[in-house]
Order: C-alpha cells, then structure tokens, then sequence
C-alpha cells in the first residue's frame, strides 16, 4: 500500500515537472525514485477519485442555492442526487465521486445552466440510467466498471463531449451514434 502511494505521488510531481524544461535534475532524480518503487514489485496501481479543487463541497445540505455554480457530491452509498441540488438555479457543472447513485435524473433538465456532468468511481447496482436533458454539453465518466456504462446517451440531446476514459472500454459505445452533436 505504501509503494502504492509512493508511486502515485510521484507520478503525479513527474507529470508536473515534464512541462518545465528547466528541471532535468529533478526529472532525472524523480525516475530513479519511480524506478526504484518498481523494482520493489508493486504490481499495479489503481486511481483514486476525490472531489475537485473549485468545487463546493456537498456536505448533506446547501445553504446559499443561489452561489452555487460548481458543485461536487461524495457521499458513498449515495443512491439518488439530493433534491435540493435542483434548487441551485445557477449550477454549471455537478460531479459525483465515489457514489452508488443508478439515474441521472430528468428532473436536471430544470437546472437551464447545468453544462458538465462529471461522475467518478460510481458504483451503481446496474446500468447507469440518463433522465432527459436539453442543457448538459460535456458528460464526463470515469473509473467505473465498463458493465455499469449507459448503452445509450440519446436523451442528452445536446451532449457535445462524452469523456469515458479509465473506464475499462474496449470500444467506443454504439448508443453514442445517436448523439449527432458528439464532437
């Protein structure tokens, strides 16, 4: 577990240090720790999810619905989007990480401004469901079992940006051919 760690943190400093050109040693020195936690066996990584930087945090209410723009939901077992995440008039983007939650539901389509979606490390009881939608543009979906992925998108009938990486898919959904706005 410790290896683990280590080798996620320093991929992490590693692919913050490649975009500077300037710091060869530190990049030379990060190898070595990254090849030295290799050689030491570890046999696999996994990604964890956590709610987003610039999100504000659900914590089982919302207060000021209307300053709401970003908002990240991480509860475990959690089964249904709260119902007062309808009530935030202004959000533009929602994600849900480390959730157990089956159906995105129509009842967002109220939510005019809801562009992005983001559902991380969900763990649903079965297929992941879409409700209607007219307003979400970017569907984000990631770290989750590739059984659980929708067959098809076709009620977000504006969907322009469907991101399934880390999901274990061999190919790209046929349900997303009906999407005509898919870029």
């Amino acid at each position: 577990t410790k290896d683990s760690a280590d080798y996620a943190r320093a991929q992490v400093q590693f692919k913050s240090l490649i975009t500077d050109r300037t710091k060869f040693d530190a990049i030379d020195s990060l190898m070595k720790v990254i090849q030295g936690i290799r050689q030491r066996g570890i046999i696999g990584t996994r990604k964890v999810y956590s709610p987003s930087p610039g999100f504000t945090q659900y914590q089982g209410s919302i207060k000021n619905y209307d300053e709401i723009k970003h908002l990240s939901i991480s509860e475990k077992g959690l089964r249904r989007i709260p119902k007062d995440v309808l009530l935030c008039k202004n959000l533009e983007a929602l994600e849900l990480v480390n959730t157990s939650i089956r159906k995105i539901s129509k009842k967002l389509n109220g939510l005019s401004l809801l562009s992005s979606i983001y559902i991380l490390n969900n763990k649903p009881s079965g297929k992941l469901k879409l409700g209607k939608n007219e307003s979400v543009k970017t569907l984000g979906i990631r770290g989750v079992n590739p059984e659980t992925i929708p067959t098809s998108f076709r009620k977000f009938r504006n969907l322009e940006k469907l991101d399934l990486a880390a999901t274990g898919l061999t190919s790209f959904p046929k349900g997303a051919s009906k999407n005509k706005k898919l870029k």
